[in-house]
């Protein structure tokens, strides 16, 4: 599975993005998962990571989009210390995420 993965702009981070990310891949099988940036044209899912509540970046158009906001998973809490688990199982149970519409 192809993962997009995309990054706010960072001014005003509430989490360790990058730390989510190394988690996130000591998680998910690296022969399972393959981790993209920049170009989500052929990604199966996208991963949205806001460092803050203010979720600046938005998803990409018409992709399974799992979002984190600063300590929230699609918009319930969670705490820092299991938030690469929330938004491993978010991935793993896929089929029951929403599609950006544009």
């Amino acid at each position: 599975m192809k993962l997009g993965i995309k990054f706010c702009g960072g001014c005003n981070p509430y989490i360790d993005r990058k730390l989510l990310i190394k988690r996130l891949r000591e998680i998910l099988d690296s022969e399972q998962y393959l981790f993209k940036y920049f170009n989500f044209d052929d990604c199966d899912m996208v991963l949205v990571i806001n460092g803050c509540n203010v979720a600046c970046s938005e998803a990409p158009p018409a992709k399974k989009t799992i979002t984190v906001s600063g300590l929230e998973v699609e918009g319930k809490a969670c705490r820092e210390e299991i938030l690469a688990s929330e938004v491993a199982r978010k991935i793993l149970n896929g089929s029951e995420l929403k599609t950006t519409q544009f």
